[in-house]
């Protein structure tokens, strides 16, 4: 309960922020902490909220867009009026959430800056050597990662060497975290107690501790540098308690020391417990106590017969090897199934990698960042006056960046192996976790159970001993039974046990047996994905995809098709895409389309656009897994929004329409052909004709391609429940043409279509007020549910014969409070 209600008021002091001004626009008194991005005069920056009610742990940032007429400078203090905007971001489905992020992150809002007064100049130690270290390494290879090792900033690491790190595994290297702080620890001790024994020529307990106290001194000068970032807390908090309870002289178990620091992180940080580092670094920090611990048992087992001299000293050493082998296979594994789970996918190189770079770091790259700091740091600050500290201490700055050079050189060979980094589908990493947590089981069965029930039941006498040589075998001491090693009668418990397990591996079973499976299953399902204001949706059955139009592009740096399409593909277990539709060439919608050509290669296009090999948007229709995919139109290549291609997928019970942006034009122009092939099929009604609805019981996993009679529809197509022939226009789901537009959705197009269900692809908040009001009232007097990915994020609409159901990300696939819609100020319920 306690847990709860902190959580819930921490919560509701984060998110509320009294302003003065009305709605459209706020002022708010801020410092600038961190430069996202910049483009030209355009930058992205992240600022901290000052008010009288600021809290000393309790800090609120926002993110803003702010397009500056001159440089802005870290730790600058502005009077900023701006458009504020909420955290609703996009979700969906193995795409990252940005909206946890946010929270994870203290940051409440978003906005756009419209006038902007300065302040106060810069002031503060870590942003002054912020500001000179990025002019002094912008020209080194690696100056972007001696930033994140010096001072803790990572919004200047390249797109490259963030590629890097996730593929070898090695991103733990340059964040500030436990591993830099242990290791500057264990330097500080070492020297600060080399240099008082010789000081104090009589060691006792005052010189550790004094030697304690000037690493904790020395560390917390490190994790401020670095921002105290929430890594480089938890590490710090470790390193406190193992001081204080040293200096007490009470003994606390490793594991005791983990959950007092877990209790003080959640205790400071409720909703640090939203971030992935938070997972990865207590969940390192477990699995390494709790192999250390038992390795230490081990070991010490093997120390009572070991030898002095050279043969000890090799035994030691060898058994420490084999200590950091054991520990470091079972750090990686675990943690890549963790990695799998939080961010889609493992790199199988990382044992490697950390194998070799994390001695390396602890021995050279660390200890020698930390004094070139304190030596650039020095001469910066002292010297800069007389111009000599650039000049001086380029040399060290030039030895830590070769000192980093062997990761990051290592990079481009990683980049020319298989297999670099392999997404991992939701269900496979689910069917891992089970099956690790069996396998941990089966072994404490044969370990710990079976041996416990053996002792058990020869203390109650129903487990016999064997006999010694020559003991006579006449039952007079041992019984009837002195050969035989077991009656117990405790075997029902070993059986239950074995049946966990046994459920434990049953996903890892199911999952081998899935392509097998696959091809009975009748369940297809149509996926919109949220992708801001743009379309892209997927079609998906028996595991293999259909793609219509992919999102929008933004310069070089961002795509959807590569941040939302393809993690969401790799989610759901897909490694090939059929068909990519581009319905036009409007950025919205065919923004990422050379993206995702260039991850599926073998896709087929289809597009009146220019792409090599592309087939035209002309009326015809494919079969493809048991569905049929019918182009509508248009009848002949044109610009603009009319020229969208028409999609329609369906079985012979549940149909698609996908018309793209067409416009009243381009509906009235389906409807009049519309009306032409039902009169068509009155007379084909009369004769002999069958249905050309075109799904058989005999269409195989293959795409088949069938050109019709070249206006799109179906021969013919009955509706099951009203026993009536009409055209290929009728659907059940309707995509709303444009985002719902006024200029889309007339009435005749919607009474063509008689949808039960229209989603509308439109961006919550979007600045064109899609889907408009109009177009929901008529869409309200046809009796049509309606939904849109911009409250609901991804919309998925799963058809399993005659049943449907359709769910959302933020209501049903990820129903958590901080994954709903919010308003700029807005105080949810947390609980």
């Amino acid at each position: 309960m306690f847990a709860l209600a902190w959580v819930s008021l921490f919560s509701h002091q984060l998110l509320a922020l009294e302003t003065s001004n009305d709605d459209a626009t706020i002022s708010v008194r801020a410092e600038i902490i961190s430069l996202v991005q910049r483009n030209s005069d355009q930058i992205s920056v992240d600022i901290r909220v000052l008010d009288d009610n600021s809290y000393l742990f309790f800090n609120k940032f926002m993110r803003l867009e702010w397009q500056v007429s001159h440089p802005v400078s870290l730790g600058e203090e502005w009077l900023l009026t701006l458009k504020p905007k909420s955290i609703s971001s996009p979700l969906n489905q193995g795409g990252f959430n940005r909206q946890r992020y946010y929270l994870g992150h203290h940051i409440i809002g978003k906005g756009k800056v419209v006038a902007a007064q300065q302040l106060r100049s810069a002031s503060g130690l870590r942003f002054k050597l912020i500001e000179r270290l990025r002019q002094q390494v912008s020209h080194l290879a690696n100056g972007d990662l001696m930033l994140a090792l010096m001072l803790g900033d990572k919004q200047q690491v390249s797109e490259a060497h963030w590629q890097g790190l996730r593929q070898s595994g090695t991103g733990h290297l340059i964040s500030i975290s436990g591993l830099h702080l242990s290791v500057l620890a264990l330097w500080c001790v070492g020297l600060a107690r080399y240099a008082l024994n010789r000081w104090r020529l009589t060691p006792s307990m005052t010189n550790w501790h004094l030697a304690g106290i000037i690493a904790l001194v020395m560390c917390s000068f490190y994790a401020y540098l670095a921002g105290f970032a929430l890594p480089t807390q938890r590490a710090l908090t470790m390193l406190l308690l193992v001081i204080a309870l040293g200096m007490l002289r009470r003994f606390s178990a490793p594991f005791e020391r983990l959950l007092w620091a877990l209790f003080i992180v959640l205790v400071l940080d409720p909703l640090s417990i939203m971030s992935a580092g938070f997972w990865l670094s207590f969940g390192a920090l477990a699995i390494i106590l709790w192999f250390a611990h038992r390795q230490q048992k081990r070991g010490s087992r093997i120390d009572e017969h070991e030898t002095g001299g050279w043969r000890g000293y090799r035994q030691g050493l060898w058994q420490k090897l084999v200590q950091l082998w054991s520990i470091q296979w079972r750090l990686s594994l675990l943690l890549g199934l963790l990695q799998g789970l939080l961010f889609g996918g493992i790199a199988p190189y990382s044992l490697i990698f950390n194998l070799v770079f994390v001695p390396w770091f602890s021995v050279v790259v660390i200890p020698l960042t930390f004094a070139v700091m304190l030596m650039w740091g020095l001469a910066d600050l002292m010297l800069s006056s007389i111009g000599l500290s650039s000049l001086s201490m380029a040399p060290l700055l030039s030895l830590l960046d070769s000192a980093i050079m062997p990761l990051t050189a290592s990079f481009s060979l990683l980049g020319s192996l298989p297999l670099n980094w392999v997404a991992l589908p939701a269900n496979v990493a689910v069917a891992l976790i089970f099956a690790l947590l069996g396998g941990f089981l089966l072994r404490l069965l044969y370990a710990s159970i079976i041996p416990a029930l053996t002792m058990h039941a020869f203390l109650n006498g129903r487990v016999h001993p064997v006999p010694l040589k020559g003991a006579e075998s006449d039952g007079s001491a041992w019984g009837n039974s002195t050969t035989k090693v077991a009656r117990v009668s405790d075997a029902k418990l070993s059986v239950s046990a074995v049946i966990v397990v046994g459920i434990l591996l049953l996903p890892s079973l199911l999952l081998l047996l899935t392509p097998r499976l696959a091809q009975y299953d009748k369940r297809w399902a149509l996926h919109l994905l949220d992708v801001g204001q743009g379309l892209s949706a997927v079609v998906i059955k028996q595991g293999r995809a259909v793609v219509y139009d992919t999102g929008a592009a933004f310069g070089s740096q961002f795509s959807y098709a590569k941040y939302t399409v393809i993690p969401f593909l790799q989610r759901q277990g897909i490694t090939e895409v059929d068909f990519l539709f581009l319905s036009h060439g409007d950025n919205d919608h065919a923004g990422g389309a050379d993206v995702l050509i260039s991850m599926y290669a073998h896709t087929q296009v289809v597009t009146d656009l220019d792409h090599p090999g592309a087939i035209a948007c002309r009326p015809q229709r494919w079969h493809w897994q048991g569905l049929v995919i019918t182009l509508l139109g248009p009848q002949q290549p044109q610009q603009g929004n009319n020229g969208s291609c028409i999609v329609r997928i369906g079985d012979d019970r549940h149909q698609v329409l996908l018309p793209g942006d067409i416009e009243v034009e381009a509906e009235q122009q389906l409807i009049e052909r519309a009306k032409r092939q039902g009169l068509l099929m009155a007379d084909i009604s009369q004769g002999t004709a069958s249905r050309g609805d075109g799904v058989s019981d005999d269409v195989t996993n293959s795409v088949k391609h069938d050109v019709n009679n070249g206006n799109g529809f179906d021969d013919a197509s009955k509706d099951p429940a009203s026993g009536r022939f009409h055209g290929g226009l009728r659907s059940s789901i309707l995509v709303a043409p444009h985002h719902g537009s006024n200029t889309s959705s007339s009435e005749a197009f919607i009474r063509a279509v008689s949808p039960a269900v229209v989603l509308y692809a439109a961006g919550l908040n979007n600045r064109y007020g899609f889907p408009k009001v109009k177009v929901i009232e008529r869409y309200q007097m046809a009796e049509v549910e309606q939904y849109a990915v911009g409250h609901n994020g991804q919309l998925s609409v799963i058809f399993d014969q005659d049943d449907v159901k359709i769910k959302g990300y933020r209501y049903d696939f990820a129903p958590f409070w901080y994954n709903r819609t919010f308003e700029f100020g807005q105080m949810l319920n947390t609980e």
